[in-house]
């Protein structure tokens, strides 16, 4: 009697319980895989646009140092490439950026050029717009991509980077910083200006996850 009770407590699970044991596992994993998914991807952006941001005011930084204050403050620079000018913008990329930051290669586009970066990020740096008198804004932006396939895979037409703008990339000024942004407006403005994607120079959403920590809040307007 003592055996028969000793063997009913060490029997082995049984395949129907295993299976379902399996099943439910498979259907939490389910669950939660596209949250856990989610998270990776905001932490990868998260990280990359505060690292980016450090490593291009550092070279700014080092780039006055070397050169002078008043001829080498990249928005004068930017005034000096013309708009929608390949030429002009690789030129810019290879003498001011490319001795101060480690990159794999620098390649022209069709209005912009790209810069692919060794820890697998990757910049477009383009002239949008004609030098604006008005808000002293040198019309000249950097596109940045946490991933650099994304730069490889970008449209450059204004209308395809309107589109991707806060998504799958992150203006920033020459500087690598959008202080402009940051200084003249409120949060909840930044909110709905990062919404609107009104310009492909959308700063906004850039700025808006700055505000906030380099964090992509839960109120951020798109999914990414």
């Amino acid at each position: 009697m003592k055996k028969n009770s000793l063997n009913q407590k060490i029997r082995g699970f049984t395949l129907a319980e295993v299976l379902i044991t399996l099943g439910i596992i498979g259907v939490v994993a389910a669950l939660t895989m596209p949250s856990l998914i989610a998270h990776h991807r905001k932490r990868v952006i998260e990280t990359g646009l505060e690292k980016y941001s450090s490593i291009m005011q550092q070279a700014t930084i080092r780039i006055k140092l070397d050169f002078g204050d008043t001829d080498t403050e990249l928005g004068k620079i930017a005034e000096y490439i013309d708009k929608n000018d390949p030429d002009d913008a690789e030129n810019l990329i290879n003498q001011y950026y490319k001795p101060y930051i480690e990159m794999i290669s620098v390649e022209k586009g069709q209005s912009g050029a790209f810069a692919y970066l060794k820890d697998g990020s990757a910049f477009y740096l383009r002239r949008l717009y004609d030098y604006d008198t008005t808000t002293n804004l040198s019309g000249t932006y950097i596109f940045f991509c946490p991933k650099a396939n994304t730069c490889k895979e970008l449209k450059e037409d204004e209308e395809s980077l309107k589109e991707a703008v806060g998504k799958k990339i992150f203006i920033f000024y020459n500087d690598g910083t959008v202080n402009w942004a940051l200084n003249n407006f409120s949060r909840d403005e930044l909110l709905q200006k990062c919404e609107a994607q009104a310009k492909a120079s959308n700063e906004y959403c850039t700025a808006l996850i700055i505000m906030d920590g380099w964090k992509i809040s839960k109120d951020y307007p798109f999914r990414i």
